[in-house]
């Protein structure tokens, strides 16, 4: 009985001495930070505690696996989706285990950017340097097939690359791609490098454009896609080898203008009148820098007119009329060298000024269906070689002014359907070379100058032309008409 009691005893002390040595928790990690890539990556962490764990603070783009468990060691994985965003992702995990804890850092990289800044290209066979410019923020290097000699590249800064080209000999035409790579991610660009020789080039782009601009269906395609000079092309003339002009007008062209055609720098004049065209104009436009006339009238263009047509300074005749811009705004100061301007049924925001006295080689000139509602400038009136002027139907308003006289060459003048007033100025009868004249439908009154029935082609006139006008209001015949 003795010996049972002192067993008792001996198990109740034990209960006390455990009450009185709590169990320690105890939790921790291989590391407390882990660095993730802008992919979707994985990483691991080995923990050990003592007791019960879990992890805790997971954001929506990272998962933890598992999560929780049981005392001992335990290796968890962690994966993190595609980072989008142009900023670092940080998550501050918490592993628990009991009272005991540890945290973790989790940085996950920026969205990787790996890309070439220019499409492929091509370049003719003489030899020659591009420069490439590159967007990143990853280490790279450009990388190209061994045995590809002849191209050189050289980087010139971080971002920045000279590709030294050498010259054709036997080959038409060779290509190599340029790869950018950077070790460890899945990121690549590819820059496709083509030469050729011009008149291949030219051909391929002949040809896309053919295709392009349903050739099949044109009214005359003769010898177009053959072997034969491009003179002996429906609508095309070359010098010594070079495409330099582009006629095709009334031809039933249909379709966009491809991008690849402003690749025809040599071009000096292009025609394209009176086809249903659709699309737009591209700003490679401004790669014709030789062109001296465009015409692009009469078509089913639309969108906005690009501002690289302003820059086009060699230009002699420049052709938009009856297409379906936005509007448009025209920078006069590169376009000394006008001698055709016509914008007729555009809808042209400053048609007079600023700056059109810029273009004192103009000679002839319209502009109709505007809503302008503006006076005329005193800048048109400094236009002093323009011969034909025709702006009817633009809402002009006020007077004619006195300065018209200045317009010495002046063979013909259409401001009829205008909002005009007033009196016709005795200073029209000094337009000696004058042979049209249409002023009516506006708000004139008064009798018309005797000046103007002494000019020399008075009797090529139309009269009723010249007389009606607005709200019942007319001008008249001088009561004494001088001698003819």
């Amino acid at each position: 009985m003795r010996y049972n009691y002192l067993i008792l005893l001996f198990l109740l002390m034990a209960g006390a001495c455990k009450d009185s040595n709590p169990l320690v928790y105890k939790a921790s990690v291989d590391t407390n930070e882990v660095r993730l890539s802008f992919e979707q990556d994985t990483a691991t962490i080995l923990l050990k505690t003592n007791y019960k764990w879990s992890v805790t603070n997971i954001p929506q783009w990272l998962t933890v696996s598992p999560d929780k468990g049981e005392e001992g060691t335990e290796r968890i994985s962690l994966f993190c989706t595609y980072n989008m965003s142009d900023e670092e992702r940080t998550a501050e995990l918490y592993l628990q285990a009991g009272e005991a804890g540890q945290p973790i850092s989790v940085i996950q990289m920026r969205k990787g950017i790996l890309a070439f800044r220019v499409p492929d290209t091509i370049v003719h066979e003489q030899a020659s340097t591009i420069y490439v410019s590159v967007n990143s923020n990853l280490e790279y290097d450009l990388v190209y097939p061994a045995e590809c000699k002849w191209i050189t590249p050289e980087r010139i800064s971080p971002d920045n690359w000279a590709i030294r080209i050498s010259s054709m000999t036997d080959e038409d035409i060779r290509d190599v791609p340029l790869v950018l790579y950077a070790e460890g991610c899945k990121l690549s660009d590819t820059l496709y490098l083509t030469q050729m020789t011009k008149l291949r080039h030219t051909r391929q782009i002949l040809k896309h454009f053919y295709y392009a601009m349903n050739g099949d269906e044109w009214y005359n395609n003769t010898n177009w896609l053959s072997d034969l000079p491009f003179k002996d092309w429906y609508g095309l003339y070359d010098a010594d080898g070079d495409l330099v002009q582009v006629f095709l007008t009334d031809n039933n062209l249909t379709g966009e203008i491809p991008d690849d055609f402003y690749d025809l720098m040599d071009l000096e004049r292009l025609v394209i009148r009176n086809n249903p065209l659709s699309g737009t104009i591209s700003p490679k436009i401004r790669n014709f820098r030789n062109l001296t006339e465009l015409d692009l009238g009469y078509n089913g263009l639309s969108g906005e007119l690009p501002d690289e047509i302003w820059s086009l300074s060699g230009l002699e005749s420049l052709v938009l009329a009856e297409n379906s811009f936005q509007p448009v705004t025209i920078d006069y100061s590169n376009l000394g060298n006008l001698k055709i301007l016509d914008m007729a049924s555009l809808y042209v925001t400053n048609p007079l000024s600023p700056g059109i006295k810029n273009l004192q080689n103009l000679e002839w000139l319209r502009f109709s269906n505007l809503q302008a509602y503006d006076t005329l400038s005193w800048e048109l009136f400094e236009l002093k070689k323009l011969h034909s002027l025709m702006m009817y139907e633009c809402n002009f308003i006020g007077p004619i002014p006195l300065q018209i006289g200045n317009l010495k060459e002046l063979t013909f003048l259409n401001i009829s359907g205008n909002l005009l007033t007033g009196e016709v100025p005795e200073e029209i009868g000094l337009l000696k070379k004058l042979t049209g004249l249409y002023i009516s439908s506006n708000y004139l009154t008064g009798e018309i100058p005797a000046a103007l029935l002494l000019l020399p082609h008075w009797n090529q006139f139309d009269l009723r032309a010249i007389l009606p006008q607005r709200e019942g209001k007319s001008l008249t015949l001088p009561n004494q008409p001088p001698e003819l």
